[in-house]
């Protein structure tokens, strides 16, 4: 099995934890958007998934104080979650690796700031299986 390299990027996906149930990506997203756009998204998607229409109109007008979405950011600006059961995550990932149907992601999550001008930096990895939606490939 190769595996093909394909830089950083922000890799979006849903988690049910503890309820059990794998990850399942959800969208892949270019790395030069700010992470407040990354927010839009993923609350925008999740709202749209797991909503009402009334929800939905909620969150048109007030998506700030909207209740469903939840969102919580890490303070190192490379993590994004929202929702409650399902979740949903977004991680800038600083290597996106493709190899089969896996999806590795290579990654650093904040683990001391007690210094600002010095924040630590812990590096991660995450492993996501993908389905492959039938589909032309390019």
């Amino acid at each position: 099995m190769s595996r093909r390299k394909h830089g950083p990027g922000w890799v979006v996906y849903e988690d049910n934890y503890p309820c059990g149930g794998r990850r399942k990506l959800v969208s892949l997203l270019s790395p030069r958007l700010a992470r407040d756009a990354v927010v839009a998204f993923i609350e925008q998607i999740y709202v749209d998934r797991f909503a009402t229409i009334a929800g939905r109109l909620n969150h048109k007008k007030h998506p700030r104080s909207d209740p469903l979405c939840g969102t919580l950011l890490d303070r190192g600006g490379g993590h994004v979650h929202v929702g409650d059961r399902p979740y949903f995550h977004g991680v800038y990932a600083r290597e996106i690796t493709l190899g089969g149907n896996t999806l590795k992601l290579d990654y650093r999550i904040l683990v001391s700031s007690v210094d600002p001008l010095k924040p630590v930096f812990e590096a991660r990895e995450m492993i996501l299986e993908i389905d492959e939606p039938a589909g032309r490939q390019r």
